[in-house]
């Protein structure tokens, strides 16, 4: 179960990193400057909002890229033979060679890193959307204050080229009444 919430879940495989070697992220986040506390007063929720704040898979993975520590005692330890990583595992565009320690931690990345990648994009899909449903509500309100603006123009119902057109109509006819009689 955790395995397979490792392979779907972005969240839960950033908080099993977390969780697994806080005080790795915590340092690494700081050693960029991107932990936005104090460090001595940074907490698990600090840690977690400033990986999540990362808009680029290069800074999360340096972020991520941390020793798997397979003897901790929460839900995280003890799955160093379930994660070990190939021999050569793809990583992005470059190959990437596996040690025999680093294997597991290379392998939770890179698997974080994909589902992160598709958060990403997720994310960015999410903001774009929400983007063009703010254009779309924004060009609805417009229309109904440009339909308002013209709804306060009319004269006696008619728009106001048409009115000029019926009273300069009106006032053709009065003229001609009063030059026959």
């Amino acid at each position: 179960m955790v395995l397979d919430q490792l392979a779907t879940d972005p969240s839960y495989a950033v908080d099993f990193v977390i969780d697994n070697n806080p005080q790795q992220v915590q340092s690494n986040l700081n050693g960029l400057n991107l932990l936005g506390v104090a460090p001595q007063d940074a907490t698990k929720a600090d840690v977690r909002k400033a990986v999540f704040s990362i808009g680029d898979e290069e800074t999360l993975r340096e972020v991520l890229t941390v020793p798997y520590i397979q003897e901790n005692p929460n839900y995280t330890g003890g799955y160093q033979d379930e994660l070990n990583a190939p021999a050569n595992l793809k990583s992005g565009q470059e190959n990437v060679e596996a040690k025999t320690k680093g294997g597991t931690g290379l392998l939770i990345v890179n698997g974080i890193l994909t589902v992160a990648g598709n958060f990403l994009n997720l994310a960015t899909t999410q903001e774009q959307s929400e983007q063009m449903a703010q254009n779309q509500q924004f060009q609805q309100e417009m229309a109904q204050f440009e339909a308002q603006q013209e709804e306060r123009r009319k004269v006696l119902g008619f728009p106001p080229q048409v009115f000029i057109a019926l009273l300069g109509a009106i006032v053709l006819i009065v003229i001609v009444v009063a030059v026959k009689k």
